[in-house]
């Protein structure tokens, strides 16, 4: 039982603002929403991308859910043409904060919305939505969902201290001893219990200058956008941005730029190495994922860190 009593030592100063998502039902991770999620509709089977993270597999494959991928376009729309049936739904994912379901056919079928890479993007009344904060923010873990269908919360709320140390390490200039924390904390998601979001989560989470955040992301895309788009083999819509995550370059010679990018101290992660295992050669989603530059445009980062950046692509 904690009881904090009166007095004693100070804890760590956090603004008081309010969440983000106020109406959201907030729970520990984003996996952990998807598990709500496949709890509350009791879905058979699910249709998801080719071009996704395995964090999306472990609730399907925990549950004994049948799933089968499906390929999308150069703009990330589905190539998906199947009728659901009433107990199998598809998953939707958009992809870096860019706008997919602007792109989907109007259906009334059962549709999941995965905006982990879309923390700005609203959600679709109605459609079940979740949404993975630490993607885009200094948090340890957590994760906001929308559901119309409700089950019952557990009671437990999850503790968060022990997964910040690479939080901490980064923010006192430590980056790279961070980095092992950061990949032990990566891998221990698969062994999170469903359980509600931690205060600790929830207060930093209600600190954060979101309007500031999205602006700075906006301003970067666009000047790389500006920049790089002639030579850029996905389709971007630059009016559909909304706080994105990165800017999605797709060139012929990915590989390759992304080594030169990392030998000058910019570092792009490859999303996702485990498709590789699930596609052939000759699919886009194979290509999409050895030669896709998510180039950085967080709230880090200034106009002369984009300079730098288009200064070693062209």
């Amino acid at each position: 039982m904690t009881h904090n009593g009166i007095g004693g030592y100070l804890p760590l100063e956090l603004s008081r603002g309010s969440d983000y998502y106020p109406l959201s039902i907030k729970l520990n991770s984003g996996r952990n929403c998807l598990r709500y999620i496949l709890d509350a509709y009791e879905y058979r089977k699910i249709y998801l991308p080719h071009y996704s993270c395995n964090a999306l597999l472990e609730p399907l494959m925990n549950k004994g859910i049948d799933f089968e991928f499906y390929g999308i376009n150069n703009d990330f729309s589905p190539k998906f043409k199947k009728k659901l049936e009433n107990d199998s739904a598809m998953i939707i994912i958009n992809y870096f904060g860019l706008q997919v379901k602007n792109n989907v056919r109007n259906r009334d079928e059962n549709i999941i919305i995965d905006n982990s890479q879309a923390f700005y993007l609203e959600p679709v009344q109605g459609v079940p939505t979740f949404y993975s904060p630490r993607k885009f923010f200094g948090v340890p873990d957590g994760g906001y969902l929308f559901c119309d269908k409700k089950i019952l919360l557990p009671d437990k709320r999850d503790v968060s201290h022990h997964r910040t140390m690479h939080l901490i390490l980064r923010a006192d200039g430590n980056t790279e001893d961070g980095y092992g924390y950061y990949k032990t904390h990566e891998n221990g998601f698969t062994l999170i219990p469903l359980k509600q979001m931690s205060t600790l989560t929830r207060s930093i989470l209600k600190s954060i200058s979101y309007d500031e955040i999205s602006e700075i992301r906006r301003v970067n895309f666009l000047y790389l956008h500006k920049a790089l788009s002639a030579e850029n083999e996905l389709l971007i819509d630059q009016k559909n941005i909304y706080g994105p995550m990165a800017y999605p370059l797709l060139r012929k010679n990915g590989k390759v730029l992304k080594e030169k990018l990392l030998k000058n101290d910019v570092f792009i992660a490859t999303y996702w190495p485990e498709v590789l295992g699930r596609t052939n050669q000759n699919d886009f989603e194979y290509y999409l994922t050895e030669n896709l530059l998510a180039l950085p445009v967080d709230q880090r980062y200034t106009h002369s860190d984009m300079e730098k950046i288009v200064s070693l692509l062209t």
